[in-house]
């Protein structure tokens, strides 16, 4: 895959031992969110074997987005299973994950303004970081999509890699004492 149409995406080196890991996950998740009758079903209901298949391969993406930046940042990744909207995906960011190279990052209502929310895209093994947002900066009126009920940030207007240091309240990061 060719690099996305930002100048500042950063590849990252995807081993296959990070897909067996997102596998397990995305069914660990899709699982609960079933149990729970969580909106996490993504809306297909899961009734049957073509929904299930398509939730899970909506889980495993974000799962394969989460490990990348994890695996970027140094620290662990614990999947998240259980929905809650409140905790960050990864170390203190957001991930979302996109197999389209051009796909803008996405923000749902409730989402945690103060967050930076990341997006990164590809067809695994090409995984590419393009950039990320706070949520307030990308929670404005332009960008503000009613009729999906969302706020669609393009990749232009995202901000380049790394997130500041200054930024990183997490504990486990490699030079913290």
């Amino acid at each position: 895959m060719n690099c996305p149409p930002v100048s500042w995406a950063m590849r990252l080196r995807w081993m296959e031992a990070y897909e067996e890991e997102a596998r397990r996950a995305a069914l660990a998740r899709q699982t609960e969110a079933e149990n729970s009758g969580s909106r996490e079903r993504k809306g297909w209901g899961c009734g049957t074997d073509k929904s299930r298949d398509q939730a899970l391969e909506w889980h495993f993406r974000g799962c394969c987005g989460e490990i990348a930046l994890a695996r970027h940042l140094g620290v662990p990744w614990n999947w998240n299973i259980g929905g809650d909207r409140k905790k960050p995906d990864v170390a203190y960011c957001d991930v979302r994950f996109s197999a389209n190279p051009r796909s803008p990052l996405a923000l749902r209502p409730g989402e945690v303004p103060t967050r930076p929310h990341c997006l990164i895209v590809g067809p695994i093994p090409d995984v590419w970081f393009i950039g990320w947002v706070y949520g307030y900066d990308g929670m404005v009126r332009r960008y503000w999509r009613p009729d999906i009920g969302r706020w669609i940030i393009p990749q232009v207007d995202l901000l380049p890699w790394p997130i500041p240091a200054q930024r990183f309240p997490y504990p486990y990061r490699k030079d913290a004492a």
